[in-house]
């Protein structure tokens, strides 16, 4: 089953009451995860993804990765310090460019698990591990 691809059928042979019946299952692909939910969910931010266009006229300091756009107050990343125009570019080892990468390395944390955050403001990059709430 690991071997399947999105697409693919797979077929199975079903035995019941003695008798047996082929059936064929066509494998779906999995949802991605939405990044902007978990990462409000978790941190208490709202990211869109940093553009050359959002780049050049912030003057970030980076041309990739996640711009905040929204910080709850009293969130994790709000009492971390986290600022609007912020660039969040790692989540645990992992470098987040969009928001599907943000999704897929926000969804194994749970409540209350600490997360290691990048962020970039300006010419300086800080890595401070939070509690997800």
């Amino acid at each position: 089953m690991l071997a399947m691809r999105a697409g693919q059928a797979v077929g199975f042979r079903i035995g019941r009451g003695g008798s047996e019946q082929a059936v064929e299952v066509l494998i779906a692909a999995r949802p991605k995860p939405d990044g902007n939910a978990l990462a409000a969910k978790l941190l208490g931010l709202t990211l869109c993804p940093v553009t050359p266009e959002s780049a050049a006229e912030l003057r970030l300091p980076t041309s990739s990765g996640l711009l905040v756009v929204g910080v709850e107050e009293g969130s994790p990343a709000g009492r971390m310090g986290v600022q609007l125009q912020d660039v969040l570019f790692q989540v645990n080892q992992f470098y987040v460019r969009d928001l599907d990468e943000l999704g897929m390395a926000l969804e194994p944390v749970r409540s209350g698990q600490g997360v290691m955050i990048g962020v970039a403001r300006g010419n300086m990059r800080a890595l401070a591990k939070i509690a997800a709430r």
